[in-house]
Formats: C-alpha cells, sequence, structure tokens
C-alpha cells in the first residue's frame, strides 16, 4: 500500500492507491470469510460497491450498544432519522430521534386509529379528539357524565352529516337520545325508472309534481330516465346524491346554430358568451341548436343566453300545479308568473325550473338501485 500526495489548489490531497498484490482497500474484501476473519460473525462480502465491502447482516454482528442499521453498518443506538436506522422491534421517534419500542408511544402519531397516546404510560390507549381520531364512517363523542371532556370515544352509531352514513340515508337527530343518526331517506322514489310522456316535458310517474323524470346521462344517447326527488326548498339529499339543477331548454326550434337568435350581451369571441357562441353577424351572443343532427325541419331547440329567452310558466288547471317548476298554483293567482333563469351547465345554456336530488358524480343509478 502507498500514499501519493498531490497539490490542487494550493492544497496538498493524499489519495490512497493500491497495490496489485493487496486483496483490496482497507475495510474492502474478496469474500464472506475474508469479512467474517477480520470482523467476526455477521458480515458477508458485498460485490454491490467498487472495491467489495464487508457488510453487517445481524445487529448481534455488531458491538455492545450499536446495530445493524439499513445501509449494512455498525451504527451506535443514540439517535434515529429514519425506522431503517433502529432494529426489527423498535421505530424512530422524531420527537427526539430516539429509537423507541413498537408497542410505546410518544406522539398520537404513533397510534392506529382510534386511539391516543398516554403521557404517563406512553401506550396507545383506545380514544379521541376529533373525527379524522377515528375508522371511517365514525365520529368522537364525549360521554354523557363528561360533556366537556378532554378525550372521547368513537362511535359507530351516530353521524355528523350525510358523509358519515350509507347510500340513500340521511343524518338527522334522534329525540330519543339527543344525537344524530343515520336514518334511511323514504320521501322519494330515488332512481325508480321512469318514462317521459312526450309533450309533457319532465313530467312523469315520480310521485310528487316536483320529482322530475330526468334524462340519465350514464346511458349512452340518453335513452334512459330516472326519478329525481325535490330539493328546491332546501330539502337535504341523502347520501350519494346532491342537489342539482333542473333545465330545459327554450321553447326555439332549429336545425343549426345560426337558427337560434342573439338576443344576448354584445360579445366579440365565443368566450364572452358562457353557455352559448358569438354570433358573427350581429356581434351579440346567440344560443346553440342542441338535439339537433343537422337536418332541416327544427328537430333540436336552442339553449338560452338570458333570462328573457326562457319561456313562461302558466298553471295547469287540471293539476293545479304550474307547468314547468311544478308549483302548487290558482287559475287565477300569480304564482306562475316568475321569470325563470338562464344558467350554463356544461357549456349550454338552460333554463332552470327546479332542483332535484340526483346521484353524485361517480355514482349511477344503476348502481343505486342494485344496492336496494
Amino acid at each position: 500500500m502507498r500514499w501519493t500526495a498531490l497539490l490542487a489548489g494550493g492544497f496538498a490531497l493524499l489519495l490512497l492507491s493500491a497495490c496489485p498484490e493487496d486483496p483490496g482497500f482497507v475495510g474492502g474484501c474478496v469474500n464472506d470469510a475474508q469479512c467474517v476473519e477480520q470482523n467476526g460473525p455477521g458480515f458477508i462480502c458485498s460485490k454491490d460497491f467498487n472495491p467489495p465491502l464487508c457488510l453487517c447482516t445481524t445487529d448481534s454482528a455488531c458491538a455492545e450498544g450499536e446495530f445493524c442499521n439499513a445501509a449494512g453498518t455498525c451504527q451506535p443506538r443514540v439517535g434515529c432519522f429514519t425506522n431503517d436506522d433502529c432494529p426489527e422491534d423498535l421505530f424512530c421517534d422524531r420527537n427526539n430521534d430516539q429509537c423507541i419500542e413498537k408497542n410505546r408511544c410518544t406522539s398520537d402519531l404513533h397510534c392506529p386509529i382510534g386511539t391516543l397516546c398516554n403521557l404517563v404510560t406512553f401506550r396507545c390507549e383506545p380514544g379521541c379528539r376529533v373525527n379524522g381520531d377515528c375508522p371511517l364512517r365514525q365520529v368522537c363523542r364525549c360521554p354523557e357524565d363528561d360533556p366537556e371532556c378532554e378525550v372521547g370515544r368513537c362511535k359507530s352509531d351516530l353521524c355528523d352529516d350525510q358523509s358519515f352514513c350509507g347510500l340513500k340515508e340521511l343524518c338527522e337527530l334522534d329525540p330519543e337520545i339527543g344525537d344524530t343518526v343515520c336514518v334511511e331517506d323514504t320521501r322519494g322514489p330515488y332512481c325508480r325508472q321512469c318514462e317521459r310522456t312526450p309533450g309533457q316535458g319532465l313530467s312523469g310517474a315520480c310521485d310528487a309534481p316536483a320529482n322530475y323524470c330526468l334524462v340519465d346521462t350514464s346511458i349512452p344517447g340518453g335513452r334512459g330516465s330516472f326519478c329525481g326527488v325535490d330539493c328546491s326548498e332546501g330539502q337535504p339529499c341523502p347520501n350519494g346524491f346532491g342537489c342539482h339543477y333542473v333545465v330545459i331548454l327554450t321553447q326555439a326550434l332549429c336545425s343549426r346554430d345560426e337558427e337560434c337568435p342573439a338576443t344576448g350581451a354584445a360579445c366579440e369571441t365565443d368566450d364572452d358568451c358562457p353557455g352559448g357562441r358569438c354570433d358573427a353577424q350581429s356581434g351579440r351572443c346567440a344560443g346553440r341548436c342542441i338535439g339537433s343532427e343537422g337536418g332541416a325541419g327544427g328537430t333540436g331547440f336552442c339553449s338560452c343566453v338570458q333570462d328573457l329567452d326562457c319561456p313562461q310558466d302558466t298553471c295547469d288547471v287540471t293539476d293545479r300545479v304550474c307547468g314547468l317548476t311544478r308549483k302548487p298554483c290558482q287559475v287565477d293567482g300569480n304564482q306562475c308568473r316568475g321569470q325563470l333563469s338562464c344558467v350554463n351547465i356544461n357549456g349550454v345554456g338552460g333554463c332552470v325550473i327546479g332542483r332535484n336530488c340526483a346521484p353524485d358524480e361517480g355514482i349511477t343509478c344503476a348502481e343505486v338501485r342494485a344496492a336496494q
């Protein structure tokens, strides 16, 4: 073995070079037997390095007070950075960078869900402070005899809102226990299949006037329909459902976009017309022809670009409900005279006639019916 001195940047650098007859650098190796001879049992010669190095494989290969870390070197048990720095029966507590027993704790983060760390015994015990400490769909509650407790218990039979409940269930107050529980929502025919009668708009056999027969967009071509449930007055929707606008197009027939009137605000590009398009000839926003395949004969309807494009509601003298919004009315009253609103739904202007509970995104009525 020889040392070679080099001068670089004014500093002397010592480089270690191996003689041809040497088996390798100090600490290097050529086989496992050499490592065992030099260091004792529990060492191997790793060819993953150049030159190969002797690495430990078990804690027993190291001196007292040391352990064999993930890198294969013996390390003092005085601190750690990751669990790999600790023996198999310990983990690294990053609060103090010490290896501690896996069944002990110094923080709630060390404990399984539904338990907290007791800082007296340093053991995980059942308990919670917030709902996030509990398993999915369980809530954290204080005992009845200690309503201001610091540590509560996880409860599986209670809820804080619909997200804690099953599909089609509501979270409602149970007066007998003074807390909220999940109950099945029986108010309406959620996702019942229905058929819309030609000329009758969105009405269908859905039990109540404001429960509309809606197009099932999860079926290609929109060839299916299902019952929505009225939520226009703020009625809550059960878990898995959201309160969505029910919209219709205007009564203007069309076969192509150019046939839809330009009744909106001044514009320069289509970006100036949410839910519509910019008519180049008039420089105003106009609707789009929806449902037409481009043929003659008025097979589609124009979308709206302003409230005044929407049809006027009237009172049905037979059912005594408004024909579009399905609100109760009197023939000689003014319950149906309010102006419908034009809203932009996925880039198409539609006239709002109500709001219904319908499946949330990612859930289909076919899945809802299959779960019943």
